[in-house]
């Protein structure tokens, strides 16, 4: 197993938010081993780490005549590049009000695995999505945990919970079936 995918599959044994540390959420239960299986789908696929986004919505790209512009890194990660898509397939997911098996949001996942389609064959890239998607979690609580040690104390009380609320979803269906 790659060391990136080690740190993301044991990520969530350093903190297991409590329901009422999680903001009233109950965590599912994820193993070790389950996290271990998700990594090991990831690294089978044989791509590399790479820099990922990890908060790549709509208002953190400009279209220009030069072409699209992203900004905002301060959520990047190094990780596996399916785990990019987690963000923009969850944001559609509830900006739509739709269900993980809308055809839109397939599309939008079958673009994004498109690009790794000439190294990995795409039936590959599709049955590694899930696991990509379920560690995209531990993304977005890293991403939490960093930046809570520079919130205010308003701050801290709207947003302070969001790293142990990550963790807590880690076991939810993906954005995506």
């Amino acid at each position: 197993m790659r060391p990136g995918a080690r740190r993301l599959a044991r990520g969530a044994a350093r903190q297991r938010p409590s329901a009422d540390d999680a903001g009233g959420r109950r965590p599912a239960p994820v193993t070790a081993a389950r996290r271990a299986g998700w990594a090991a789908d990831l690294d089978a696929l044989g791509l590399g780490e790479n820099l990922v986004h990890n908060d790549l919505h709509a208002n953190n790209v400009f279209a220009t005549p030069g072409g699209m512009r992203f900004f905002d890194f301060g959520d990047s990660v190094l990780a596996h590049p399916l785990s990019a898509l987690f963000i923009p397939l969850n944001v559609l997911l509830h900006r739509l009000e739709t269900a993980p098996d809308d055809a839109r949001l397939r599309r939008v996942a079958d673009a994004g695995l498109e690009v790794w389609g000439d190294v990995v064959p795409g039936t590959q890239l599709r049955a590694a999505l899930p696991a990509a998607l379920h560690l995209g979690r531990l993304l977005r609580a890293e991403s939490w945990l960093r930046v809570t040690a520079t919130l205010t104390p308003p701050e801290l009380a709207d947003y302070g919970d969001a790293g142990t609320w990550w963790l807590g979803a880690l076991g939810d269906e993906p954005p995506l079936s």
